[in-house]
């Protein structure tokens, strides 16, 4: 009798777990997310998430200054944008991560093939 009184509290303890992971899961937010570069370098390649997990954009020989604004949606965000100068180009470049109006992440490099990469 003891032992089926522990098994029923450890199950009864396993839904309420699960139930508090697919609530979160499922209670994402939609969060404003704008991605900065700027700089001295004229042009740059540039990557960065597009939906706040595992998928991205890339563009080559990009002018500079460069913004993109996102709206997304996820549970668990990872927002990620780096800046690799052109050949060629040998100034500096700052990435910027905002979300919801805040910067979250800001990161520098200077020189030909310098990366400056932002991830939050």
């Amino acid at each position: 009798m003891r032992t089926r009184a522990l098994v029923s509290c450890a199950l009864a303890a396993g839904v309420v777990v699960t139930a508090g992971c697919s609530a979160d899961a499922t209670g994402s937010k939609e969060h404003t997310v704008v991605y900065k570069v700027s700089g001295t370098s004229k042009k740059a390649d540039l990557t960065y998430t597009t939906d706040g997990a595992t998928t991205t954009e890339q563009t080559n020989d990009t002018a500079i200054p460069w913004t993109k604004t996102l709206k997304i949606k996820t549970a668990l965000p990872v927002y990620q944008v780096s800046a690799q100068s052109s050949i060629g180009q040998k100034g500096t470049l700052t990435c910027v991560i905002e979300v919801d109006g805040k910067q979250v992440k800001t990161a520098t490099a200077k020189g030909e093939a310098a990366i400056a990469s932002c991830t939050s």
